[in-house]
């Protein structure tokens, strides 16, 4: 469902923000029309513009770009916006209907509601302390998963939604007979119908103001209290691991690393020691071995990755390891701030996605003593 929030969203951000850039321009060149014959269009342009702005156009962008970055705040506001899109046939309806239908999901409501807290493992040794631990498959096909945690949302929030729709086409009906100077049907007459739905929407937009201010702080407050507690029980498991390995004197010389924090498990140790281990599928281990046989510091990355000190000679490496395919070379920068943030360059396996991570030609380059594989020895 997150495709579908990012979408709904940017289509809020797209289309308020167009009207908002269009009215702008129409209002500052009529101000700064001169001619006193076009100043009756400043009531056309201007001042609906104004108006518009307050609302809808300025707060749906707001709402849009809160949408966006996946504050709580900002799916309630746009159920609001969700419900005043219905009368507006056709596609009003059908926007507002596909927001309801994201909005109101039971995985969108998870996806706001804050990552809960995981547990600590008391089992560090030879696990990753930086890696999230994977629930196993039987926990999340057990049938009363995710129901407790997550109860069915209530129904008095759609209610008090379509409630808050009705009262504005209400008012918007009655203005617009008002407007045109037509008969005024019998159910629009008289102030009691008036007041009612002013009474609806400035109840209704008073419960979704408070409600947003409301999850917002405590949105922030609980992603504050997660985020400490994940920092505190990172800081102690390093503290234990490093602890664990300084009291073995075969590994005593990882715990000043997993200090600075370096990610050392025993299954990374034991690669690292053992130049005649490997850790890449068939296709690429022939390749890990002659790396590690010629001495090049190798560490483990993944379950069937590993990461090799040196960059390639991508014509020696076909002429002495004959590469087709699944296994492929690539390189390039993976721009992030700049175009050339992170130069990459690796070995792949398509068929088995395993990886040797190498170093970038120019990055190899800039390195001291930089290895090159194959060597001139091949």
């Amino acid at each position: 469902m997150k495709t579908h929030v990012r979408i709904l969203a940017w289509f809020y951000i797209v289309i308020f923000g167009m009207l908002l850039a269009i009215g702008a321009f129409l209002s500052v060149g009529v101000g700064m029309d001169a001619d006193p014959a076009h100043r009756k269009a400043a009531e056309y342009i201007v001042w609906p513009f104004f108006y518009l702005s307050c609302f809808p156009l300025v707060p749906g962008l707001v709402t849009g770009i809160g949408l966006l970055r996946m504050r709580p705040w900002g799916r309630i506001l746009m159920l609001g916006f969700s419900g005043l899109m219905l009368p507006l046939l056709p596609v009003g309806t059908v926007i507002g209907g596909y927001g309801f239908w994201v909005l109101l999901n039971e995985e969108t409501r998870i996806l706001f509601g804050g990552a809960k807290a995981a547990a600590a493992s008391p089992a560090l040794g030879g696990q990753s302390l930086y890696r999230p631990a994977i629930p196993s498959a039987s926990v999340y096909s057990s049938p009363g998963y995710g129901q407790a945690a997550y109860p069915r949302a209530p129904v008095w929030p759609l209610l008090g939604v379509m409630a808050m729709v009705g009262a504005g086409f209400y008012l918007a009906l009655k203005v617009g007979f008002a407007t045109h100077h037509d008969a005024v049907p019998e159910p629009f007459q008289g102030m009691k119908g008036t007041v009612t739905a002013i009474v609806i929407l400035v109840a209704g937009a008073a419960v979704l103001t408070t409600a947003a201010v409301r999850s917002g702080g405590v949105a922030g407050a609980r992603s504050r209290s997660e985020a400490e507690k994940n920092f505190d029980w990172h800081k102690e498991a390093r503290r234990l691991r490093a602890a664990e390995l300084a009291a073995n004197p075969a590994t005593a010389k990882y715990a000043p690393l997993v200090e600075k924090g370096e990610e050392w498990s025993d299954a990374d140790i034991a690669y690292f020691e053992n130049p005649a281990l490997t850790t890449t599928c068939p296709h690429l281990e022939p390749i890990e071995r002659a790396m590690r046989a010629a001495g090049i510091e190798a560490r483990r990355y993944r379950e069937t990755d590993t990461s090799m000190t040196c960059r390639i000679d991508h014509g020696a490496l076909e002429r002495d390891f004959g590469v087709t395919a699944p296994v492929r070379y690539a390189e390039f920068y993976a721009g992030d701030r700049d175009s050339c943030d992170r130069p990459i360059a690796f070995l792949i396996c398509d068929e088995h996605k395993s990886m040797i991570h190498t170093l970038h030609p120019d990055e190899g380059l800039k390195a001291k003593n930089a290895v090159v594989f194959p060597g001139a020895g091949g």
